[in-house]
């Protein structure tokens, strides 16, 4: 069992993390009022102006270089930089889509290069503000006249882009992996515990997201057929009679079982490592801006990782979220997000206190739920 202080830790929760709070309220943690006078701040809004006033020891749930792999601009652009090593002999195109960043004029030039002479309707891309998330902004397309134009005359009415805003562009995954006929997105739950030394794990369980609607590729201006997030979903008016979340026992089941597409134990044995690879590579890829940070405070990220497997069961990524969503009232969620965010508060507050006693970072037993990723100490 994990050492802990004498008396309970302290943590804060702003007024936007009412999910966490509930959720931390299981463990034997003291709340106060004040981000200043707690053990671990949580935060969903104004966490920036916490990066420089934190104290030594003080934990906080935001890595300040996060964005590195959480706006879809940085994270292609860390993805793509040439000459990378990146651990376990993954390649790129082998997990994440062909993609450019339309705010970048290499990119977009090399983008507009690559089409063919006409427009054909199986060139499917799918484009996507780099800030935003929730599935909002995304159109499918397979004309390019229209985008060239809204990038030619950014200052004139515009017909996709919004005034301003900045987008990645990414080969549309046309043969995605159907549940009973519905395409779907798996979001992995996934840590960065500390940052010095590096400490990166990732949860044991995750969900799968349903649409609402049966995939049709050719209903590109439908998002209940292409775009799984729920926001996008509860746009249906009978979204809460659906049951658009699966466990991974039940994919594991319909894909050895009922569709005997691969052995008993591929979720654990083939998907699981895969992903962890690719997770890998994430951070690999934006390791020099992810482990810049303040001269003061611990910080730590619980981050979700959305993926998409396609007909042959490889998983590609699509984002990586900052704030992956900790509401639990539906049954797949309630049994994955409690669990899941209370084991990694007690380990960051290990973390915590072994750093506060110089002790050994390198085996921590607060670990149950969570897998090693990358362990440096």
């Amino acid at each position: 069992m994990w050492f802990s202080n004498n008396q309970a830790d302290t943590v804060y929760c702003d007024r936007n993390s009412d999910n966490a709070s509930a959720i931390l309220a299981d463990l034997d943690l003291r709340f106060v009022g004040f981000p200043e006078e707690a053990d671990l701040v949580w935060m969903r809004k104004g966490y920036i102006r916490q990066f420089g006033n934190l104290k030594e020891y003080q934990l906080l749930n935001h890595v300040p270089g996060e964005r590195a792999m959480t706006n879809k601009g940085h994270l292609t652009r860390h993805l793509k930089k040439p000459d990378q090593e990146p651990p376990d002999g993954i390649s790129l195109d082998e997990f994440y889509p062909e993609t450019y960043c339309l705010y970048m004029g290499g990119d977009r030039d090399a983008f507009f290069a690559q089409l063919p002479p006409q427009d054909v309707r199986d060139n499917l891309w799918i484009l996507k503000p780099a800030y935003l998330s929730r599935g909002e902004g995304i159109h499918i397309l397979w004309q390019f006249d229209q985008l060239k134009s809204d990038l030619q005359n950014p200052d004139q009415n515009l017909s996709i882009l919004e005034p301003g805003g900045k987008y990645v562009i990414q080969k549309y995954i046309q043969n995605p992996f159907l549940l009973q006929g519905f395409k779907s997105e798996i979001r992995i739950y996934w840590l960065i515990a500390c940052l010095d030394p590096l400490l990166v794990l990732v949860y044991k369980e995750g969900t799968t997201r349903l649409t609402t609607q049966p995939f049709q590729l050719e209903e590109f201006d439908n998002p209940l057929v292409h775009i799984a997030n729920s926001y996008q979903q509860k746009q249906h008016p009978d979204y809460e009679s659906f049951r658009l979340k699966w466990s991974f026992s039940e994919l594991e089941s319909y894909i050895t079982l009922e569709l005997k597409l691969a052995d008993p134990g591929f979720i654990e044995d083939q998907l699981k490592a895969q992903i962890k690879k690719i997770l890998r590579y994430v951070v690999h890829s934006a390791i020099n801006t992810l482990t810049r940070k303040p001269p003061q405070g611990l910080f730590f990220g619980l981050f979700g990782a959305d993926l998409i497997l396609d007909d042959t069961l490889r998983p590609w990524l699509t984002e990586v979220q900052k704030g992956p969503g900790l509401s639990h009232s539906d049954p797949v969620k309630k049994q994955v997000i409690p669990p899941m965010l209370q084991e990694a508060a007690r380990i960051v507050l290990e973390v915590q206190q072994r750093k506060r006693k110089g002790a050994s970072l390198a085996k921590l037993d607060s670990v149950d739920g969570y897998e090693w990723m990358i362990n440096m100490a």
